[in-house]
């Protein structure tokens, strides 16, 4: 995945701009409105051969868990007990 995508997605405006790592991986940056009333704009790490699709689904179920946390914090920043939480290839702020 490469470039710049946007578009609405299930009542989800969605602008994905993607950056390919020298690991081989994809750095996705995101820009979400319209889902639960609120704005998030974040980071993904990603495998580059991941389809388009799966990736806005992804970002989609993840912004879903987030925006019904009313304290939703970065557990990977601020992780002291060495555990690599499940979250680590997401970070999620809102607008």
């Amino acid at each position: 995945m490469r470039g710049t995508y946007s578009e609405r997605y299930e009542g989800l405006q969605l602008k994905i701009e993607s950056k390919m790592l020298k690991s081989g991986k994809c750095q996705v940056k995101f820009i979400t409105s319209g889902l639960l009333g609120e704005d998030f704009y974040g980071y993904a790490l990603m495998d580059a051969e991941k389809p388009l699709l799966d990736i806005v689904r992804e970002i989609k179920d993840k912004l879903t868990r987030v925006g019904s946390i009313n304290n939703y914090y970065q557990q990977n920043l601020f992780s002291i007990n060495g555990k690599r939480p499940k979250t680590e290839d997401f970070v999620i702020f809102k607008s």
